[in-house]
């Protein structure tokens, strides 16, 4: 989740409109797949039995009728032939409608049917993309490479993980649309956590918090957790340490090192602000333990082990900070020195992967590593290049 700005080694505006550009090429793809499929659809198409069916879903839908065409639709989701792109379209049409979760729900059940449904991968990481959720994007980008033949298409997956990972979400546009989804679907925790974080980027604490109290009752119990992680960064926002205490001390986690690491830091925090740097120290290290590449983790132990008189220690915490802070940096110049070329050489997939390697994450930096790989073949210029000629 993004909540630092420029002392986290975010892109400067220049890398920003550079990425927006990418999400927009990204996006286009998105829209280029989903016209692919309807056109392969139109071009198979018997005017009977469920290719039939299906069309006439989707012109039902298209004349306002989404309720008859989330029917007709429901109807062919068992075909053998037809059914997983009966299901894509009914995450589609909920999409739309703004329910987010099941919209997600119809998109998962199509991948688990068919793992190599490229619309299904890249409408799910649009929608990641709009509930801030990071980690999922490179988890399903994970899943998916294994299914995705085309070079190109290969590359996209990965400069959208690059893309969501440092490119800060225009928070003002992104509160607008977060709203109506809540208001649609006040139990999705992913929409409410993310309007939560908006509303504390746009100055508007009293917002995120009465927004947290009122969809903390009625989440269920499975998502509750993510939501009190996020009132308790409101709440230290302001000063409100010993509630911090009191919230985390109760607070049950799932087995998500990520989480557990961010609730330590919090914690940290909140000893911290209440004059108490011994605990603080070891909160902190209990969250640089857990995710020892997330710098603003090691920032927090550096200052308060400063302030117990550890200099040398915090010196050398504050090393491990420069040293994560220019892997991520590194990441920014790559990116743009690989927009402006349009398409990584070996090389620059190389040095990403080695970037990524730095930051602990592995998994992605064997992807990086084997696209360098296939790039290097004799027939991947025109992957490179653009030339399909």
């Amino acid at each position: 989740m993004k909540t630092e700005s420029a002392a986290s080694g975010k892109p400067s505006n220049g890398a920003r409109g550079l990425t927006r550009a990418v999400r927009f090429i990204a996006y286009a793809l998105v829209g280029l797949l989903v016209g692919w499929a309807a056109g392969r659809y139109r071009a198979g198409v018997s005017e009977t039995g469920p290719a039939a069916a299906l069309r006439e879903a989707r012109q039902l839908y298209a004349a306002g009728r989404a309720e008859a065409a989330l029917r007709r639709l429901a109807a062919l989701a068992r075909d053998q032939r037809w059914g997983a792109e009966a299901v894509f379209w009914m995450g589609r049409i909920r999409w739309e409608q703004g329910y987010w979760a099941e919209a997600e729900s119809y998109w998962w059940e199509v991948l688990n049917r068919r793992p190599d449904y490229a619309e299904a991968v890249w409408a799910l990481l649009r929608l990641y993309e709009r509930e801030l959720r990071v980690e999922d994007s490179e988890r399903l980008v994970l899943k998916a490479w294994p299914y995705e033949p085309d070079l190109v298409n290969r590359q996209m997956l990965l400069f959208q993980v690059l893309v969501q990972q440092y490119e800060e979400p225009a928070v003002e546009s992104l509160a607008k649309e977060l709203q109506r989804v809540v208001r649609i679907e006040p139990t999705n925790p992913y929409a409410v956590d993310a309007l939560a974080y908006c509303y504390s980027r746009l100055g508007r604490g009293a917002d995120a918090l009465a927004l947290l109290m009122e969809h903390l009752e009625r989440m269920p119990s499975s998502a509750v957790w993510r939501l009190q992680l996020r009132l308790a960064e409101v709440l230290l926002e302001s000063g409100r340490a010993q509630q911090v205490q009191e919230l985390l001390e109760g607070l049950m986690l799932q087995d998500d090192p990520a989480a557990q690491a961010r609730r330590a830091w919090l914690h940290g925090r909140s000893w911290e602000m209440n004059g108490a740097p011994k605990r603080a120290l070891k909160a902190y290290r209990e969250a640089v333990r857990l995710a020892p590449a997330e710098y603003r983790y090691r920032f927090a132990l550096a200052r308060c082990l400063r302030l117990l008189g550890d200099e040398q220690e915090a010196l050398e915490q504050e090393r491990l900070v420069a040293l994560y802070r220019r892997a991520r940096l590194e990441l920014v110049r790559l990116f743009r020195k690989v927009y402006a070329r349009r398409g990584p050489s070996p090389l620059d997939c190389k040095r990403i992967a080695d970037a990524y390697r730095r930051l602990h994450k592995d998994a992605l930096a064997a992807l990086w590593e084997e696209l360098s790989a296939q790039l290097r073949t004799p027939d991947a210029f025109s992957a490179r290049t653009g030339d399909n000629g």
